[in-house]
């Protein structure tokens, strides 16, 4: 009995990778909602360039920069975040 049990779930499942592909998906999509509740995700804070210490003046040179190099056709589009000591300065 137990031959013919393998047999038939090699038939199905004809190497290891997919067998264990098909065991683990479905629990990993259980799982994910309940991950989901228990990570409480806090947004980052916003600064000003001055409170940690950058420079205003350079950082306005950032969006001049990108469109320049999205009217030569170098970049199709883009955005920019720029962080310090954990804080947004920059989000464009």
């Amino acid at each position: 009995m137990v031959k013919n049990w393998s047999k038939a779930l090699l038939r199905f499942a004809p190497n290891p990778k997919t067998m264990i592909k098909l065991i683990l998906f479905p629990i990993l999509f259980l799982c994910l909602p309940i991950a989901a509740k228990e990570t409480k995700i806090k947004p980052l804070p916003v600064s000003t360039p001055g409170e940690v210490g950058m420079s205003p003046e350079v950082l306005a040179k950032i969006d001049p920069a990108l469109e320049g190099l999205i009217e030569k056709k170098k970049l199709s589009g883009g955005s920019v975040l720029i962080l310090r000591e954990g804080k947004i300065v920059y989000q464009k």
